[in-house]
């Protein structure tokens, strides 16, 4: 009756699964070596670029219009893996 993924939803061949799929090689193990354990956690930086080129390449540019699409658009969610992207400063 319903589908078990929201994601489902979603054609196969939609851009979001490209760019999650392609940023998913890239290697951001040196960024990540600089880490340090005090303060809050931080967004792994391979999901952080890919929200960012896929809303470049939709023409969204605003962090706040980023930050929105990705809470509320099933292609943001998915590249975002359902967690809620903030570019506010905390």
């Amino acid at each position: 009756m319903f589908r078990a993924n929201v994601f489902d939803l979603l054609p196969e061949d939609h851009d979001c699964f490209l760019y999650r799929e392609l940023f998913a090689q890239l290697d951001t193990s040196e960024v990540e070596a600089q880490y340090r354990p005090q303060g809050q956690r931080a967004y792994p930086p391979r999901q952080i670029v890919t929200i960012l080129i896929h809303a470049y390449s939709h023409g969204v540019f605003s962090s706040r219009e980023i930050e929105k699409r990705e809470a509320e658009l099933r292609p943001g969610q998915a590249i975002a893996e359902k967690k809620q992207i903030s570019f506010a400063d905390t």
